[in-house]
Order: C-alpha cells, then sequence, then structure tokens
C-alpha cells in the first residue's frame, strides 16, 4: 500500500547534483500559486503528449517502488501537490489520448475539457536564482530554451573531420561495479586523450562512434544525438553517466567545460531513466525541486496569437541543480545549427507557465 504525505512546510531547500542541499531555500507558496488555466487555443500533439506521459507515469512509478530521490515532487509537495497527484494527471493525460487517437474531438485540445479536468497552480519563477546567473526576468514568466538532437556527420573510427569520440562509460563500471575513473576526469582530460594510446587510462573507456570536435560538444550540451554513419545508418547516443562535476553555466568555451558524459546506443531519443521523449511533447527542468512528470501549460503570443503548448518535465541537465525559473523544450532533431536558430527564431525567450494537476 502506498503512503502519500502533504508536506505544509513555509520554506523549503533546494537541491543540487545528486539530490544535495545547495544551502538556499525559497517559498514555495509564493512561487506555485492557485490560478485558472489561461483561456487559449491548444496546439499540442494529443497523442504525443499522451505517450510521453504514459511512458513518464510508469518510470515514476518504479523510482518510487525502488525509493530513489526522482520519486518526489520537490517544492510542490510544500503546497499539496503529491505523487499520486502527478500519476493522477499522467495517467489521465494518457489514457484520454489513447481514447481520442484518430476521433474528430480532441479533448486534450478543447480547453474547456482540460480546464474542468485539471486546476492550475502559476509559476512564479525563482527571481534571485536567475539574478545569480544574469537573467532578468519578470515575476510573471519563467524563461523557456530549448534543446535540440542534432543529425551529426560521424565515423565509426578516427578519420579526417572526425577526431572527437563519444565514450562508453570506463570498464571499471561494466559490470555494475561502482564508479571510478569517470569521477577522477574533466572533459579536458578526456579530450587531451587520457583514454587514449599513452594516455593514463589508455583503453579504459571505449569509443563507442567518433565525429568533429564541434558535434562533440553539442551532443555533450544537448543530450542526444543522431551519428550519420558513412555507410548510411542512423546510429541514436543519449548519456548515460556524468563525472558528477556541476556544469558551469559562466563557462562559455564548451572545450573547457569540466563536466563530462559518457554515452551508451539506444533506440529513441530518451530524458531522465531512459524515458523516450517525443519532440514538443517534453521538457527538461529541475526533476529535483519540481518534481519529474509534472505537467505543464506554457502560454505565449506569436503571430497567431496566444496559444497554450502541454508539456511533460520528463528530462533534466547540469543547467537545472538547481533551477526554478527555466524550462527546456525538445523542439526536435535538425541537420543543421543554422536549421535550427532558423526554426528557433519562432520560439518565445519568456513564457507563463502553469503546473496542472488533475482535480
Amino acid at each position: 500500500m502506498l503512503v502519500w504525505v502533504a508536506a505544509t512546510a513555509l520554506a523549503y531547500d533546494l537541491l543540487g547534483a545528486e539530490a544535495t542541499p545547495t544551502g538556499r531555500s525559497i517559498a514555495p507558496a509564493e512561487h506555485f500559486v492557485a490560478g485558472e488555466l489561461r483561456a487559449a487555443p491548444v496546439l499540442s500533439d494529443p497523442q504525443a503528449v499522451g505517450a510521453v506521459a504514459r511512458e513518464t507515469a510508469r518510470e515514476l512509478l518504479e523510482q518510487y517502488a525502488e525509493g530513489t530521490p526522482l520519486a518526489t515532487t520537490g517544492a510542490l509537495a510544500e503546497v499539496g501537490v503529491g505523487l499520486r497527484d502527478v500519476l493522477d494527471t499522467l495517467r489521465l493525460i494518457a489514457r484520454v489520448a489513447a481514447e481520442d487517437e484518430g476521433a474528430d474531438h480532441q479533448r486534450l485540445t478543447d480547453p474547456e475539457w482540460l480546464r474542468t479536468n485539471l486546476r492550475a497552480l502559476d509559476w512564479h519563477p525563482d527571481l534571485a536564482g536567475a539574478a545569480e546567473r544574469g537573467i532578468a526576468l519578470s515575476a510573471e514568466q519563467i524563461r523557456l530554451t530549448n534543446y535540440v538532437v542534432y543529425e551529426s556527420p560521424a565515423c565509426p573510427e578516427r578519420a579526417p573531420g572526425c577526431d572527437t569520440a563519444l565514450y562508453a562509460v570506463p570498464d571499471d563500471e561494466a559490470d555494475g561495479g561502482p564508479p571510478g575513473l569517470r569521477l577522477q576526469y574533466t572533459r579536458m582530460d578526456v579530450y587531451g586523450g587520457v583514454y587514449e594510446p599513452g594516455g593514463a587510462s589508455a583503453g579504459r573507456a571505449r569509443p563507442l562512434v567518433w565525429m568533429s570536435r564541434e558535434h562533440a560538444n553539442q551532443a555533450l550540451m544537448q543530450g542526444s544525438v543522431i551519428a550519420l554513419m558513412p555507410d548510411g545508418a542512423r546510429r541514436v547516443f543519449n548519456v548515460h553517466q556524468n563525472n558528477a562535476i556541476p556544469y558551469d553555466p559562466k563557462q562559455k568555451d564548451m572545450n573547457r567545460q569540466a563536466r563530462f558524459w559518457y554515452f551508451r546506443e539506444v533506440d529513441d531519443i530518451l530524458g531522465v531513466a531512459r524515458i523516450p521523449l517525443v519532440p514538443g511533447a517534453a521538457v527538461a527542468g529541475d526533476v529535483q525541486d519540481l518534481g519529474l512528470g509534472q505537467l505543464l501549460g506554457l502560454t505565449w503570443t506569436d503571430r497567431a496569437g496566444e496559444h497554450l503548448r502541454l508539456v511533460v518535465l520528463a528530462d533534466t541537465g547540469g543547467a537545472f541543480e538547481p533551477n526554478l525559473f527555466q524550462l527546456d523544450w525538445l523542439g526536435g532533431t535538425f541537420p543543421s545549427q543554422q536549421a535550427w536558430r532558423q526554426w528557433a527564431k519562432t520560439v518565445p525567450g519568456r513564457v507563463h507557465a502553469q503546473i496542472l494537476v488533475r482535480r
């Protein structure tokens, strides 16, 4: 039998990497305030949102059964949103999307149905946390960035134009052993050849694929990459484990960013704990302090007017340890930075955000 406890503390201690306290606290009741779902046309793909909701609910229940730090609603527990609420919300979205597949009327794009079945908490960003990173925000809108999966030319071995490897975790973890080597080396160490012939740990980490330094840095930043192989094959690689060094938002030279990720080959674009992601329906964010699986409504105005998008918090990254002022929207796959930049012009940097919970 599951037991769900709602906390009522006035202050909440923000968590960083590995769910460790950061020393900062916020008052959740000031940042998540009961409101009304914004009345705007819904542009989401219902079946895409339903698919991410279904897989995230499955993973969240597994995390709860295993007692991991991901089985949390973070600061939202302090305003009455428990894990049962998140699971009930995800299950509702997944069920309705499946029932409506192929139908003319999609309830997940019906504003009246959404308002009837979901309550909304307006998210007011952590302005102090944003200011620490030099980001100016209003009290009404969060920062919205976007991340993508690049299609990058790649090689099975080192070759001209393919001088940087994506590595699997070192061999001391191959059979489930504790992390050792990967915690010793920075990105600069790896790029300097620590795993290559003559390096201090030569041969201890296996190169999965080779690509240009620029594309390798893009893969490390975005978390996934589609490698376009010389024989026409498309191989997908996703981040697996990191070196436990926090991401430094002030370091703009990606070759000098100490944080480093090891990869594994996968079948799909994956988020937290191998949750399959669908572009447009998933966001990355602070899963420790917001809670994995939160359903959010993002509202912004463009040339077509104001509209709402439904997304599921199913991914994270080093920029969110902690971060209660931003989300990173999964935009899709792009062949180049130029193609991505053209698309990104259509996405605003500031949006109204609401946490949506089943009534």
